[in-house]
Order: structure tokens, then sequence, then C-alpha cells
């Protein structure tokens, strides 16, 4: 493997997990675990972030040859499925599974 192509897979996967972003967000869940003898997440979540990342590096090898699905296909569902987050973000829309719960609660509560 050429060194620049190399350098670029890095590259783009630092940018992709963003490890620098997600250190607030670690930090705040593990919020009062860091007292001594106490376990450890980072390991985990490192072995399991690998985990995950090797196992769509071997399965994208093979994937899209067995099913015939193109790139061009894969980067199309991906906009529009980005697409359709963006607009339930924009209107305040949400799919959470409780919705239907709460508001039904509030509707009881109401009469």
């Amino acid at each position: 493997m050429r060194v620049s192509l190399v350098a670029s897979m890095i590259v783009n996967l630092f940018l992709i997990v963003d490890p620098i972003g997600l250190m607030p967000l670690f930090a705040a869940i593990t919020r009062g675990e860091h007292a001594p003898g106490a376990p450890s997440h980072g390991p985990a979540a490192i072995l399991v972030a690998f985990l995950v990342l090797a196992f769509f590096a071997v399965v994208w090898g093979r994937g899209p040859r067995v099913l015939d699905v193109s790139i061009a296909a894969v980067r199309i569902a991906g906009g529009i499925l980005l697409f359709v987050i963006g607009l339930e973000m924009l209107y305040g829309r949400s799919r959470a599974p409780n919705d239907d719960v709460e508001e039904a609660e509030a509707e009881r509560k109401d009469t």
C-alpha cells in the first residue's frame, strides 16, 4: 500500500471517530467512576470501536460484490437518510419510542 493512501485513511478515520469531540461526552458518562479501584471503561470502549471498524472493513470488502451494490447506491441511500434526519431535526420531530406513551399520558391528565 502506498504511504499516501495509508495516511489518508488514518486522517479520515480520525475525522470520522472524532476523539477530541467525544471526550466531553465520555467524561460525562463516566463521571464519578474515576475513583481508585473503580473499573476503567476506556480500554473496553477502544476495543469495541476497533472491533466495529474491523468488522465493517472486512464485510465491506465482500458484501457489496455478493449483493451487487455499487458505491453510488450507498452514497445515494446515505444522502437520503441524512436528508430525512435533517428534516426531522429541523421541524423538531422525534421518533423516540416513548413519544406515543407520553402523549397518551398527557391527554389522560388533561381530561
